[in-house]
């Protein structure tokens, strides 16, 4: 006796949801004590400056943030205390001279914090594809999400994409609720949800389009409804926006820094990132995150989909308004990043996997029902080949990383006592005998261990970080490059800059002009599928003490 559809859809999403903790758990050390992504950094700092006032107020607001800001707080506050019950922190100030020697005590909870969010996402897609289309949509949709590259690069970061994107979710879902039932509750709900996506990334705010859907569908099924509606999304907006004023009330508090580090957010270019046209970006999201993650079948299949995604009522009110704004949203910006692909991710895998139900029930009927198993396992292997190969390569190139092959070199070659340049967060390099340095805007380059014993805060960083997009040697003031007189120098983007010379003359010279004084002793280039990373080159000056051969990785 079979066992019954409920039991048997739960016991695939368990497998399901094991399988994506698993993709997300196995490379979630990245770097560490290293930090890669330096918005991870940001984002701690920002929970240190909620615990050290204490205060609510986060004092920025660019995503905004607020929530992943309080979330990361209390976490840390879980982390110390449960550091103190094992005698490992004898008191707050010995927790945070840990913290910053190695971040890993604050950074790696942080990360399990959001692979949380990032299986969220992923059950309640299943839960959403569930209910416009059947279990077996639900399923497809949750397994087609937990490989995605891009949704497993992103759960395993400190950002609060993730974040937005689960509330952004919930919201939709109980928007599905109001279009079938017509509960306020279900609205309060919806602008509760979004309020809290809101409070993460602003962009977010496009899942309001959910209920706008919902509202459109209920006022055309019964148009005597239609006043009813319309107060309904009058409150739906009035809640939002108050419970987000709730959520951070330093929006409004400080809405003159609100204001500007929302426009300090809106940038023509940026090194790496900069966009093209419409057009030109919005093919840049289908061939690169999105490809990438759906693989050309699951690509396919999501088309497919779609078609059955406007022929179903309750979906094309939900899902499409929401699909369709965000992609024009990303693509009409001046910047690409891959990670802005995220919210489309959940509503391309349930069209991939009605897609893919469509294209089992179709050829299990010509087959007469004989081979249905082993079609829906040609259907699974089609599907999961190319994300999973572009998973595991991207997983090999997090963990083999040019900036920790760099750090390794320099222990290995550099004699302790050396002075040392930096451009990335090397904690792996603090405390290992150097004198570090760190190229800082206006301020010049400055001594890593003074700023750590100072416990360096996220108004500082800010504050130095004087309005540019990045911070390193190319954008530090000319001015201050005589503070720079180092040993060495591990130089981690030149070459970025470099490849877009026309727009970046000034910092690409200043480079130039460091690697001009010294001689480069090893060179370390990113190897697809295998090392990840930028170029990264260590460069020895006069006064150093030693003069290894040069070498490249």
């Amino acid at each position: 006796m079979s066992a019954p559809p409920r039991r048997t859809a739960r016991n695939l999403l368990i497998a399901v949801l094991l399988v994506a903790a698993g993709l997300r758990l196995a490379t979630i050390q990245f770097g560490l004590p290293a930090l890669n992504d330096p918005d991870e950094l940001i984002f701690e700092l920002g929970a240190v400056k909620l615990l050290s006032g204490p205060t609510l107020d986060p004092g920025w607001f660019g995503h905004p943030a607020t929530l992943t800001f309080y979330a990361l707080a209390a976490l840390d506050v879980a982390v110390f205390a449960l550091g103190w019950l094992a005698g490992w922190f004898a008191s707050p100030s010995a927790f945070a001279k840990a913290i910053y020697a190695d971040p890993t005590w604050v950074i790696l909870p942080g990360r399990i914090l959001i692979v949380c969010f990032g299986l969220l996402v992923v059950g309640l897609t299943y839960r959403l594809g569930e209910r416009l289309f059947g279990w077996r949509t639900g399923l497809a949709a949750a397994a087609i999400l937990a490989i995605a590259p891009l949704h497993v690069v992103w759960s395993q970061i400190i950002r609060a994409d993730m974040m937005a994107c689960a509330f952004m979710l919930l919201t939709m879902l109980a928007a599905l609720r109001v279009a079938r039932e017509g509960r306020w509750r279900d609205t309060l709900a919806a602008a509760a949800w979004l309020a809290a996506a809101m409070a993460c990334k602003w962009p977010y705010a496009v899942g309001a389009m959910a209920m706008a859907g919902a509202v459109a569908l209920r006022w055309r099924a019964d148009p005597r409804v239609g006043m009813t509606e319309m107060r309904r999304l009058f409150v739906f907006a009035l809640i939002s926006m108050s419970a987000l004023v709730v959520i951070s009330p330093y929006l409004l508090i400080s809405w003159h820094k609100a204001v500007s580090d929302v426009a300090g957010e809106d940038q023509a270019y940026h090194l790496g990132a900069t966009g093209g046209s419409i057009g030109w970006n919005a093919l840049w999201y289908v061939h690169h995150p999105l490809l990438d993650s759906l693989g050309a079948v699951g690509l396919v299949l999501a088309a497919v989909g779609l078609v059955f995604v406007a022929r179903e009522r309750k979906a094309r009110a939900i899902l499409l308004p929401v699909g369709i704004v965000f992609f024009i949203v990303l693509a009409s910006q001046h910047i690409v990043w891959e990670r802005w692909a995220l919210p489309l991710l959940p509503i391309l895998a349930i069209a991939a996997g009605q897609g893919a139900v469509w294209l089992h029930a179709r050829l299990a009927q010509v087959s007469g029902g004989r081979w249905a198993a082993p079609i829906a396992v040609v259907i699974g292997i089609a599907l999961a080949v190319s994300p999973l190969n572009s998973g595991f390569a991207r997983g090999r190139e997090m963990t083999h990383d040019t900036r920790q092959e760099a750090s390794r070199w320099l222990l290995a070659h550099a004699p302790r006592g050396s002075s040392v340049m930096i451009e990335q967060f090397s904690f792996d390099l603090v405390g290992k005998g150097y004198a570090l340095f760190f190229p800082v805007g206006d301020a010049g380059c400055l001594s890593v261990e003074k700023g750590l014993s100072g416990q360096i805060s996220l108004s500082s960083v800010q504050r130095l970080h004087s309005g540019r997009t990045n911070i390193d040697y190319g954008t530090m003031a000319p001015g201050k490059v005589a503070s720079c007189q180092v040993d060495y120098a591990i130089v981690s983007q030149y070459d970025r800059y470099a490849a877009e010379r026309r727009r970046f003359p000034k910092e690409t010279a200043q480079y130039e002009g460091l690697l001009d004084r010294g001689e480069t002793l090893a060179i370390f280039r990113p190897v697809s599928g295998r090392t990840g990373g930028p170029v990264v080159r260590i460069v020895k000056f006069d006064n150093a003490r030693s003069k290894p051969a040069l070498t490249t990785g």
